[in-house]
């Protein structure tokens, strides 16, 4: 099931999604840290906890997919699946750390 948490200052949504299968869950991507509240309420709803959720998938190491992992993770002692390349990126919070910056990004960061 698709769920779209929202993302800060009013930017629009971020899909994540919820895969069931005989009682145990799969959480793919976690939204921005701003939908914790959002995300738990929806979990809570479909039946999903810390006894039953068995993975969270990362896609990719945006801070948009990666914001409640880290609690999940502390909280829920719940195992998280990401590619090597982005871990940093997650743990760092920092989505340019094997990216090359923009020239705008550098540039709106000194303004």
């Amino acid at each position: 099931e698709t769920l779209q948490l929202l993302l800060p200052y009013g930017l629009g949504t971020v899909n994540a999604y919820l895969l069931e299968h005989r009682g145990a869950f799969l959480l793919v991507d976690t939204g921005c840290s701003s939908a914790e509240r959002q995300l738990r309420v929806y979990l809570e709803s479909h039946g999903c906890n810390k006894s039953n959720l068995k993975c969270v998938l990362i896609t990719h190491g945006d801070f948009d997919h990666t914001g409640n992992a880290a609690i999940l993770q502390r909280e829920w002692q719940v195992p998280i699946a990401m590619h090597r390349d982005d871990v940093e990126m997650a743990s760092k919070g920092d989505m340019f750390f094997n990216r090359k910056r923009m020239w705008c990004v550098g540039w709106l960061s000194r303004w």
